[in-house]
């Protein structure tokens, strides 16, 4: 009789703490999938555990606090401009998405996860300080957490909302000191679409980025310095992921994260119902 109260009371009590976890976890979630950190704090200098990363923003950047304020996901993307830009042509839609795009963000590299927003992926910072598995690698995240990203974070921004609009669009990663564009193809024609640094120019990425004196007049405006560093890269290899592949330059990242974001609210959900089975047992 001892024994049996013993395991019951036991079981009560581990029932109650994985319930009591499950909840807390769920809270913390819940508040984390919609926390934005304020601006300034968005930009502050930091280290990925392999280098760091300092804020300027660019004399070319138009960021919009209206974009960031209204929209939360790819499909407030899409609704939004929809409803204030209206395309009709898919040209249209290609300007209308490469001007909410190059408007939603400032450069920056890079945003990340911290404990608020994914506890996960935080922690996986924790267990490898030297892999930057915590950047944002999804669309969604960047646009529901983030004012700032990086040039692979805008372009996947841009082909997933391009996308839904029923666009069709590739990324192309140049690995010469790193650099991500969109090229987009609207029938025999294609598009070098940068959102990131607010450039659109019509043409296939493979012609406009051997010809230097394009790129100097694309990217015109921005300092000597900078156009000859975008020369040299466009020069480097180049990776392209193709119409109909992934739409980040970290495709097995990007599909672990995808895992996580319905994880996060899964694990929650099985440690109460472990829970709520190990009160039942006292049943018995």
């Amino acid at each position: 009789m001892m024994l049996r109260l013993s395991c019951s009371t036991w079981s009560c009590f581990a029932g109650l703490s994985l319930i009591l976890i499950a909840c807390t976890l769920f809270i913390l979630t819940f508040y984390g999938h919609f926390y934005r950190y304020p601006i300034d704090q968005q930009t502050l200098t930091f280290n990925d555990g392999l280098k760091e990363y300092s804020f300027a923003r660019a004399k070319q950047d138009t960021f919009s606090i209206e974009f960031y304020e209204q929209t939360y996901s790819i499909n407030d993307a899409v609704i939004y401009i929809n409803k204030h830009y209206k395309p009709i042509t898919q040209e249209e839609k290609l300007i209308a998405t490469f001007n909410f795009t190059s408007k939603r963000f400032m450069h920056f590299m890079y945003p990340h996860h911290t404990w608020v927003t994914n506890l996960w992926l935080a922690f996986s910072e924790f267990l490898f300080p030297k892999k930057p598995f915590n950047g944002m690698y999804l669309a969604d995240d960047l646009l529901r957490h983030s004012a700032v990203a990086p040039c692979a974070g805008a372009a996947n921004v841009f082909i997933e909302i391009y996308r839904a609009l029923n666009g069709h669009a590739q990324l192309i990663h140049f690995s010469g000191a790193g650099h991500t564009i969109v090229e987009v193809r609207i029938g025999n024609q294609f598009y070098f679409v940068d959102a990131n640094l607010e450039r659109l120019k019509k043409g296939k990425v493979k012609d406009i980025s051997s010809s230097e004196n394009i790129i100097r007049e694309i990217y015109s405006g921005y300092s000597k310095n900078k156009i000859d560093s975008l020369i040299k890269i466009f020069k480097s290899k180049s990776t392209y992921f193709g119409y109909n592949s992934s739409a980040a330059d970290s495709p097995r990242i990007q599909k672990v994260q995808y895992i996580l974001s319905w994880l996060k609210w899964f694990i929650p959900f099985l440690l109460f119902y472990f829970g709520y089975k190990l009160i039942n047992t006292r049943k018995l």
